[in-house]
């Protein structure tokens, strides 16, 4: 993992890996820092069972609140050059879209 560098597994504890989630959750949404957890929880249950470490320190981290999520309302012709239309054709109110040479429905 290389948020903890060269370290051994065993040097792992329930703080450390909490404090990197919470860390997360500062930054990404609710469902990335989820996949962290959901991983890490996989990964090092996956060391328990190969006898690697003796507990799994990521089986009772606490999920953290997250940033709230930005939703932008997109317009058509902004949405069009952002997924790589070809060219927008049309008044600001109605525009006719060509995405990759495939006229709009």
């Amino acid at each position: 993992m290389p948020k903890f560098g060269g370290g051994k597994l065993s040097d792992l504890d329930k703080l450390t890996l909490q404090q990197h989630l919470n860390a997360l959750s500062d930054l990404f949404s609710r469902s990335l820092v989820k996949k962290v957890l959901v991983q890490l929880r996989a990964v090092l249950e996956e060391a328990v069972e190969q006898g690697l470490i003796d507990t799994n320190p990521a089986r009772k981290l606490v999920m953290p609140a997250t940033r709230k999520a930005v939703r932008e309302v997109s317009f058509p012709r902004r949405t069009a050059r952002a997924h790589g239309a070809v060219r927008v054709q049309g008044s600001a109110n109605s525009p006719n879209v060509l995405y990759d040479g495939i006229p709009p429905r």
